[in-house]
């Protein structure tokens, strides 16, 4: 039997982290079973999903947490089963528009107004490859009530304004990285 932990970790971008929190869930005889981490604004910051038999379990969080002894500050929790969503679609949302203070927000609230769970969220301001400017891109996993379509949903978030295009497509299942 063994136990999810779920790692939130933030710290100084430096070499070594990830290869010191392997190490820790290694030696708590722990499996790296997931992971999102990124270098922002000079600090390195992660979600790590790791599991251990159940009688390490405790033993394993409490060796991540005095990692903070290292400098990273870090807190873990022990994961939830799953809910019981019923028959959710899920899906890839890209969102592409001009950039402005509140689109998150925005965005969000459409979804959250239609009963809509964001599984993941990755979020970027680049340059406008033409014409100048800077452009707000998005990439959601989401995942929907039944009783949603996907017409619906895009004209929800298209009345954001005439900047914005959405892309939807179904989740198979498996992940897609890289930048939104």
């Amino acid at each position: 039997m063994r136990r999810s932990l779920v790692v939130t970790f933030t710290g100084l971008d430096r070499p070594g982290i990830v290869e010191t929190l392997a190490r820790v869930v290694a030696d708590g005889d722990g499996n790296w079973e997931g992971s999102r981490m990124t270098r922002r604004a000079g600090y390195f910051a992660g979600v790590l999903h790791a599991s251990a038999p159940t009688l390490r379990a405790d033993e394993l969080a409490r060796a991540l947490e005095e990692l903070s002894r290292d400098g990273l500050t870090v807190r873990v929790e022990t994961g939830a089963d799953a809910q019981a969503t019923g028959e959710r679609e899920r899906l890839w949302l890209e969102v592409t528009g001009a950039e402005r203070g509140g689109i998150v927000r925005a965005v969000s609230g459409v979804l959250a107004a239609h009963g809509v769970n964001i599984l993941e969220l990755v979020t970027a301001v680049v340059q406008a490859p033409i014409g100048g400017g800077e452009l707000f891109r998005a990439r959601l996993r989401i995942e929907c009530p039944p009783e949603h379509t996907q017409e619906t949903l895009i004209a929800a978030l298209e009345e954001l304004g005439d900047d914005i295009t959405i892309d939807l497509e179904a989740d198979e299942g498996g992940e897609r990285g890289g930048r939104p």
